[in-house]
């Protein structure tokens, strides 16, 4: 029903009797392979205290949720303060 006439012609009418639904699949295997391995300054360093503050906030843990919503939407947010007393 969404193809293009070029793909219906294309393949001859073999998808004809059925579909399938990848709506979930292609953002769910991206994120599945994407993970933040660390923070590079301007300069080309590395900022470990960023990695730190990275895994100590646990944002590795739920990076995944954002990121499929960035796939899926085309943009994520998050909500991120400095926490004064350092834990």
């Amino acid at each position: 029903m969404f193809t293009s006439p070029e793909f219906s012609t294309q393949t001859g009418g073999l998808f004809d009797e059925f579909s399938d639904n990848w709506c979930a699949v292609v953002p769910d295997a991206t994120v599945e392979r994407l993970m933040p391995i660390g923070f590079r300054l301007e300069d080309g360093s590395i900022d470990k205290d960023a990695g730190k503050a990275w895994k100590r906030s646990e944002a590795d843990v739920e990076i995944g949720l954002a990121l499929l919503e960035a796939l899926i939407t085309g943009r994520s947010y998050a909500l991120v303060w400095n926490n004064a007393d350092g834990s």
